[in-house]
């Protein structure tokens, strides 16, 4: 394993690369001659099994840095320690920076509610292999099928929320939460008035390699942010439909920088590719968009209010490609645009 570790004073970047999984008391010595003086007995103490700190001393005091490996893993499935997700999570109570779990779930599908800890992981076989599913709620509090926590990752699997009778339906649901997704589908549908495929409240959730598709009820969402502030988003598939309003992603009192998205919005009384406003900042690169039905109102990108920045992207809407209202400012570049303005 390969750890690469950065070191910076008043600009001077020191990169030191160390390729074994265990070792222990490893004494080293550096020196940065324009700054005239040492980092000396630079010491490395590790197991294969618990995290890894380097502590460097220097003229301003200590600085630690540490990488994280699980001091326990925890079965659950076919063959497992545990029948279901919350039959681990259960047994979890000393789980901190320095004593992290990771769940290990087999191929099958878990039907139950998640409410992740800090410092555990989820991790399923697959996306389509290992499936998480719950059936929506009454409020936006309770419909989830997992909800984030801070510290922790949850990726290759998929969730359902399936939210018939329901009045809510949200696949992941984040609050004051920097959870880390990847490599997972959701699918999220049925409920009479909102589904949300990842529903974000002040929260810097982390997400990448993910399948989004929402569809039904009043308003369908591939991505919901809401006072959250996300800048490491990328290669995201969304597609919402059968909504009076589908909205693939929208941006709600956010920041956002994201790249690599495809976003298809359709069959809906209005169709949104990206709804960004209340006063919102949105930086978007390597963008495909599409939202389109031949009768109502289907625009690639809405922007209210806020800064908008597009890059090296594509973007269609059959009654406008991009739709600014109130004063915005907004930057295209690179950019093939469909549809009227």
């Amino acid at each position: 394993m390969n750890m690469h570790i950065k070191y910076i004073i008043n600009l001077i970047i020191m990169t030191f690369i160390f390729s074994k999984l265990a070792y222990s008391d490893i004494t080293s010595n550096f020196f940065i001659a324009n700054e005239g003086f040492s980092i000396s007995n630079t010491t490395l103490t590790t197991q294969a099994d618990s995290p890894t700190t380097i502590t460097f001393p220097n003229k301003s005091g200590t600085l630690s840095i540490n990488y994280q490996n699980f001091t326990h893993v925890l079965t659950v499935g076919d063959g497992g320690e545990y029948t279901t997700v919350n039959n681990a999570l259960s047994t979890i109570s000393d789980n901190n920076y320095t004593n992290s779990y990771l769940i290990k779930l087999s191929p099958g599908i878990f039907e139950e509610q998640v409410i992740m800890k800090e410092y555990v992981d989820i991790e399923g076989s697959g996306k389509n292999v290992t499936t998480i599913k719950y059936f929506g709620g009454s409020s936006l509090t309770n419909s989830y099928t997992v909800k984030g926590a801070n510290h922790s990752e949850i990726r290759n699997l998929s969730v359902i929320s399936f939210g018939t009778s329901k009045d809510y339906a949200i696949g992941v649901f984040n609050s004051d939460t920097s959870l880390t997704i990847s490599k997972i589908s959701i699918l999220s549908y049925g409920a009479t008035t909102n589904n949300y495929g990842i529903r974000n409240f002040n929260s810097p959730v982390t997400m990448s390699d993910i399948r989004i598709d929402a569809y039904g009820g009043t308003k369908s969402y591939g991505i919901a942010n809401i006072s959250s502030s996300l800048t490491s988003v990328s290669n995201i598939s969304i597609e919402v439909k059968d909504a009076v309003d589908n909205i693939g992603l929208s941006n709600e009192n956010s920041v956002l920088t994201a790249t690599n998205f495809a976003i298809n919005s359709f069959n809906g009384t209005n169709n949104y590719g990206v709804n960004n406003f209340s006063s919102s900042s949105i930086n978007l690169s390597n963008f495909i968009i599409k939202a389109y039905n031949e009768t109502n109102d289907s625009h690639g990108v809405k922007q209210s209010s806020g800064v908008l920045k597009i890059y090296s992207s594509q973007i269609y809407g059959n009654t406008k490609s991009i739709t600014v209202i109130d004063l915005a400012n907004v930057s295209i570049a690179c950019t093939q645009l469909t549809g009227n303005l």
